[in-house]
């Protein structure tokens, strides 16, 4: 599971000079987690919200204390009483994931709503999938529960548009994800992944609707990249005032959370069938989800260079007097690290590598 928190650095302290507070966030910001500890400490103690906030941080990760995460729960509990957005969206997904708290949806939705409602960006992002989740009964009496596969010596499998390896490619599932079949037969199966997938839609047609945005136009296409020339193709259509969740822009499109209506499709040895609704299904899903909707800042890298190059197994024949391509070996330090087509903030997101994954 993703780390759920981020620092609130931007919150200043409501019984005490500013300076202490930056004080702790320098130190924080330099590893000195025990100083930061000593200034919080105080200052949570009397009563700031920030620093309650903050001192669970150091609490859930361990940073400069024995890790107490009951106690991180109790301190961002007084920090939400205060309104303060990003305690509110901690405690959300520790609720829904069932993290050091009884697992409680409604619950979950309640605190998120909070945060949104003061424009924090990762409840809002989470907010729809929670809806969603509430929405709807636990289990479609006509879905089967199951886990993606995939090929042979492969850790993800291609999503499809269509029951055909021809349609467009909506993106990739990690092997063990779990997933709902909606519908197939021996050789494809349409399924419902958690957090659904993203696709494009040109932005005059996605007007603001509260905390979310919806369509405001008569068959809107879905397409898979921002643009309508051959290289972006058309993977379906929405109704008019369906609400999405917007995730980036570029060039006056607008990436979206696609709706359930729009049929995502596996080869059906691909599916792995469970025979029953488990706990531990449920679970995986929430927190699939979760990991999903809202990507958490990470302040350490996630990528580690190995401190010796191990051998390479040759990819290719090599070619007589052709310059080998130059490269670190490292692996993937962080739980999920995210993969994007370019260096830009607002680009598509790729795949996702779990810690330890080999890479150039």
């Amino acid at each position: 599971m993703r780390r759920l928190l981020a620092l609130l650095f931007l919150l200043l302290p409501f019984t005490v000079t500013a300076d202490e507070f930056s004080d702790a966030v320098a130190a924080y910001a330099d590893a000195d987690y025990e100083k930061a500890y000593q200034l919080w400490r105080p200052l949570a103690e009397s009563g700031d919200a920030g620093a309650m906030f903050d001192l669970g941080v150091l609490y859930w990760e361990g940073q400069g204390i024995p890790r107490n995460r009951p106690l991180a729960i109790q301190w961002w509990q007084r920090a939400a009483q205060q309104d303060v957005a990003a305690a509110q969206y901690n405690l959300s997904l520790a609720h829904y994931l069932g993290e050091e708290v009884a697992q409680d949806a409604h619950k979950a939705l309640s605190l998120a709503r909070l945060a949104a409602q003061q424009e924090h960006d990762y409840a809002k992002r989470i907010l729809p999938i929670l809806e969603r989740d509430l929405a709807t009964p636990t289990e479609p009496s006509d879905a089967r529960l199951a886990y993606s596969g995939a090929g042979v010596g492969e850790t993800s499998a291609k999503l499809y548009a269509g029951r055909n390896t021809a349609t467009a490619v909506l993106g990739t599932l990690e092997v063990g994800t779990p997933i709902r079949v909606l519908s197939g037969d021996s050789s494809w199966s349409q399924i419902e992944i958690p957090g659904g997938i993203l696709v494009w839609v040109f932005g005059q047609y996605v007007t603001p609707a509260d905390a979310l945005h919806k369509i405001s136009g008569t068959g809107v296409r879905a397409r898979t990249t921002p643009a309508t020339d051959k290289s972006s193709s058309v993977v379906g259509a929405f109704a008019t005032g369906t609400t999405v969740e917007v995730v980036a822009t570029k060039n006056g499109w607008k990436q979206v959370r696609a709706p359930s209506s729009i049929a995502i499709w596996i080869p059906t040895h691909h599916v792995q069938a469970t025979k029953e609704i488990t706990d531990e299904w449920q679970t995986e899903w929430r927190a699939a989800s979760a990991r999903r909707a809202a990507p958490s800042p990470a302040p350490a890298p996630v990528v580690q260079v190995a401190k010796t190059l191990p051998e390479s197994p040759p990819t290719e024949p090599s070619t007589a007097g052709a310059a080998r391509p130059t490269f670190r070996a490292a692996t993937v330090s962080a739980k999920i690290a995210e993969v994007f087509g370019t260096r830009e903030s607002n680009t598509q997101l790729l795949r996702l590598l779990t810690r330890n994954t080999p890479v150039r």
